[in-house]
Parts: C-alpha cells; sequence; structure tokens
C-alpha cells in the first residue's frame, strides 16, 4: 500500500494507489508441415486491484502461412477478443511489412481480420501488402477528436515495394 503526496496548484492533496495485479496467459501451438504454417494462440488476462473487482480478458488466434513453389508468399490471421475493460486489454502480434512489426491492444468485444502477401518480383524487387480490418461489436463509434471513426468497423491498408540496388 502506498500513499504518496502531491502538489496541485497551490493546493496539496494526498493520493492514494493501491497495488495492482495483472496475470497473463498464453497458449501456442504451431503446426509447421512443408510450405504451411498454421498457429493458434489462446491468451487470456486479469486484472485486479486491492479491494476492488477485477476484470478479465480473453483472445483466441488463428494464422495460416503459406510459401507457394513461385515466388509469392501470404498469410491471413484472425483474431476473437473479449475484455471487461481498457485495463484488462489483450495485445495480438500481427505479421507486418519488411522491417516492422504490428502489435496493437484490443478491449471491448470484436474481431480483427489481417492478411498479408509478399511477391518477390525478381533480385531487384519485392512487392508486400498488407490488409486488416477490425469490427468492434460492443460500440457504435472508434476513437475521440480527430481520430473518431463513425461506426463500428476500423481497416488499413500498407504497401512497400523494396528495390536493391
Amino acid at each position: 500500500y502506498e500513499i504518496s503526496l502531491g502538489l496541485v496548484g497551490s493546493e496539496m492533496c494526498i493520493r492514494d494507489s493501491l497495488p495492482t495485479y495483472q496475470h497473463r496467459l498464453r497458449y501456442r501451438l504451431t503446426y509447421s508441415p512443408d510450405n504451411l504454417q498454421l498457429r493458434t494462440t489462446v491468451d487470456y488476462n486479469h486484472f485486479h486491484s486491492r479491494g476492488q473487482e477485477g476484470s478479465q480478458g480473453y483472445q483466441f488466434t488463428q494464422s495460416c502461412s503459406y510459401a507457394f513453389s513461385f515466388p509469392i508468399k501470404i498469410s491471413v490471421q484472425g483474431t476473437y477478443f473479449h475484455t471487461d475493460d481498457y485495463d484488462s486489454r489483450i495485445y495480438a502480434s500481427e505479421k507486418g511489412l519488411l522491417y516492422t512489426f504490428y502489435t496493437p491492444s484490443f478491449y471491448g468485444q470484436g474481431f480483427r481480420f489481417s492478411a498479408c502477401a509478399r511477391y518477390d518480383v525478381n533480385k531487384v524487387f519485392m512487392f508486400l501488402v498488407k490488409f486488416g480490418q477490425t469490427i468492434y461489436e460492443d460500440r457504435e463509434n472508434i476513437g475521440s477528436g480527430n481520430d473518431l471513426i463513425q461506426g463500428n468497423k476500423k481497416a488499413d491498408l500498407q504497401m512497400q515495394l523494396r528495390i536493391k540496388i
């Protein structure tokens, strides 16, 4: 238990902060025959502060990647998430473009789908594209202020062209 003193404006206030506890559990199963990779991930998060009711969240993710015999690789991923609040949010990792990664956090209830494709044109050119969409089932708007999206769907599209010299 911790009590901290702080000066707010010209008033002295006592801020009371309780210890918080967060328990995370992740189970991952990967199966990789030949050019195919299947991965199932289950995440669970429990968050609570002493003297307050806890909140929890979970997520189920299935991803599939395939490398064709010709120079194309594709991967798709689907995620279902359900959390009680922001404190019990869940983090997911998603394949990104070259030299990038994407680790969004989700809270509330919804789905996330993404697809990524890589085409090695030749030894000089490589083209990558990624599309993703998040659909929230528990809200009508996403974000706030200048980032406000009217509706419960959020989509993103990324493209990259690599040129080796």
